[in-house]
């Protein structure tokens, strides 16, 4: 995998994992090994980033993978439209099923992802905004996280359902 790939999986594992993400991503001790008995940290994450696909469903088994990367499909968002992101995004909002945990909404910044924070705007009262970065190889990775109470995740999946299907 290229080496901005691996970076990038490494800190949206540790915000999965519910750990503050190290500054400089570095190698675990037996990161490529499924770990049993992994504690639960006190949310989900559904993530939408730009061209780490592979390096997420490496570095995200020990989690639901395939829930986390629902929010964009399963696929990375430099291969899609902002229309197919959007689409995605509301859907595995609309589908998501709360367990009793908040929930972090999290994608990697640039254009296509600004677009989608715009839209969620109104739903501002029931979510707060946090930006989280890192350098790795010279290039700055940052991320946009929505952070959901579970006791507003309802309000929040029923607003997002009301909202336009097609990005204005």
């Amino acid at each position: 995998f290229e080496q901005q790939q691996v970076a990038v999986a490494r800190f949206l594992k540790a915000i999965v994992a519910g750990r503050t993400p190290a500054s400089v991503p570095r190698l675990e001790h037996d990161e490529f090994n499924r770990v049993q008995g992994i504690p639960d940290p006190p949310y989900e994450t559904l993530i939408c980033a730009s061209d780490a696909n592979v390096g997420l469903h490496l570095f995200l088994h020990d989690y639901d993978n395939e829930k986390i990367l629902s929010f964009c499909g399963g696929h990375p968002m430099s291969a899609m439209t902002g229309q197919e992101i959007w689409s995605h995004n509301k859907k595995a909002i609309a589908n998501y099923v709360p367990n009793g945990k908040d929930l972090k909404l999290v994608w990697e910044s640039g254009p296509t992802a600004e677009k989608i924070i715009e839209i969620l705007q109104p739903l501002r009262d029931l979510a707060t905004e946090e930006s989280v970065s890192f350098s790795f190889g010279n290039r700055v990775r940052t991320f946009c996280v929505l952070n959901i109470p579970y006791k507003d995740i309802g309000q929040f999946q029923e607003r997002v359902r009301a909202l336009p299907d097609l990005v204005p």
